[in-house]
């Protein structure tokens, strides 16, 4: 864990909502782009964070000039970010789009955030990671902090996952997204 994200770790739930409310600018989406984000759970119980502590999250602008995404596994237990590979190529899940200017009741909470939309990023339909809404803030050039959301019937309900991103390595593979249905 580098030393950005032992400030954030040490952070109550309570302090890491107020930096989520009180965050700007919002992130640009060109800044965004093109890097392998290094993901690290924040207020996450021991055991689980054995488990999914680290992660990736990837973005890239498409041609069309969408910004989207994907996470990827990461080895857990071991120093630094080092992604879990099947078959020669690193395990990807949970494709997402960026709405950099997001609308509604939180974005008014989360000014300064983009909305990352698991429900847009063409997830298949029996994918629970679809009704994940990640609201994501800049608190520096190279340092994220987000907030998980679920969608459900329709109304955005907040759980006790926060998570940080600092600037990983670039994009060398694009994965595609998965055809949804």
């Amino acid at each position: 864990m580098g030393a950005r994200f032992d400030d954030l770790s040490k952070l109550t739930p309570s302090a890491l909502e107020d930096l989520m409310k009180s965050a700007a600018p919002r992130p640009d989406g060109d800044h965004l782009a093109g890097s392998l984000w290094h993901g690290y759970s924040l207020a996450m119980p021991a055991p689980l964070f054995a488990l999914f502590g680290r992660f990736g999250k990837s973005f890239h602008r498409d041609a069309d000039g969408r910004l989207r995404g994907w996470n990827t596994r990461m080895r857990q237990g071991v120093d630094g970010w080092h992604p879990l590979v099947f078959r020669g190529k690193p395990v990807t899940y949970g494709h997402y789009e960026v709405v950099t200017e997001p609308e509604g009741t939180l974005a008014e909470l989360y000014p300064g955030a983009v909305l990352i939309d698991y429900g847009l990023g063409g997830n298949r339909a029996w994918d629970p990671l679809g009704r994940v809404r990640d609201w994501v803030v800049q608190l520096s050039d190279d340092l994220l902090l987000g907030r998980m959301y679920l969608s459900l019937g329709g109304r955005a309900v907040p759980t006790p996952s926060y998570f940080g991103l600092a600037r990983g390595v670039p994009l060398t593979d694009i994965v595609s997204a998965p055809v949804s249905g």
